[in-house]
């Protein structure tokens, strides 16, 4: 079979396997239960940049793969911001730009159509892969770009391009069903990576840190954290399992909440 490279973020490679099915193989540059922010690329896995069929990636996500891709020079590379209609970011850093709206019913999506997604991922949110919809969209794109560089497959492609579109819009109605009676709408969370399941399903995320996972929050974001647990009678403060789970735990022991893990 013909072999494809892609790299994206650690557990997209699973439903990219799908889209090509049996005429590629997928594999990936961040492993599963690795950090993604931070990553850094061995030898042998830049040198695959290079070889690959296509390379799929989110671009100003990982410096390091941005630098594998830039050296490499391989012309058959695929941007998923391109197709994602990333949101902007939102978040602690970022709150002097937007304040206190956490209330995400506004639809930015949008307003990327078309545009030039050579953006600093700092100023939108990477974090497209936890939107079933988005999912949806890169993963056609992945079977139109597969299907010009390799016409015979590209009957293949679309149907399983298709069959995956399904199975996203499967997922998308079970968070809507699932969600849809919560007692409470909001949750905090160590930092804000779950901007895309808040915005596309009525709840308001609080995030401790922004974007980056390793930021610190200052003093004054702590307080406007616990104060806004007090108002909207959070009962848990969640964390991720590869970042430090202390700040979550310090705000819960203050606040007398619960700790859970929200991954």
């Amino acid at each position: 079979s013909t072999r494809k490279e892609s790299s994206a973020a650690s557990d997209v490679y699973k439903r990219q396997q799908q889209i090509v099915g049996d005429h590629a193989t997928v594999t990936t540059l961040t492993q599963p239960g690795q950090e993604a922010h931070g990553l850094e690329l061995k030898p042998t896995q830049v040198a695959s940049v290079g070889e690959a069929d296509l390379v799929m990636y989110l671009k100003q996500f990982q410096p390091a793969v941005d630098e594998a891709v830039a050296q490499s020079g391989n012309e058959h590379v695929l941007d998923a911001a391109q197709f994602a209609d990333l949101l902007p970011a939102t978040g602690a850093e970022h709150d002097h730009d937007h304040g206190d709206d956490d209330d995400h019913d506004h639809d930015h999506g949008d307003d990327h159509d078309g545009h030039d997604h050579d953006h600093d991922h700092g100023d939108f949110d990477p974090h497209y892969w936890l939107d079933p919809n988005r999912m949806a969209k890169v993963g056609q794109a992945l079977a139109d770009q597969l299907g010009k560089q390799y016409p015979e497959m590209k009957d293949d492609l679309q149907a399983n391009a298709k069959k995956f579109s399904e199975s996203m819009s499967k997922i998308d109605e079970e968070y809507k069903a699932g969600l849809a009676k919560c007692e409470r709408k909001e949750f905090v969370t160590s930092h804000t990576a779950f901007n895309y399941l808040a915005h596309n399903y009525g709840l308001t995320e609080i995030g401790i840190s922004g974007i980056n996972p390793d930021g610190e929050p200052s003093p004054a974001r702590i307080a406007e954290v616990q104060k806004l647990a007090k108002e909207h009678d959070v009962t848990t403060i969640f964390f991720e399992t590869l970042t430090s789970p202390a700040v979550s735990k310090a705000i819960a022991g203050d606040l007398g909440l619960k700790t859970a893990v929200l991954d």
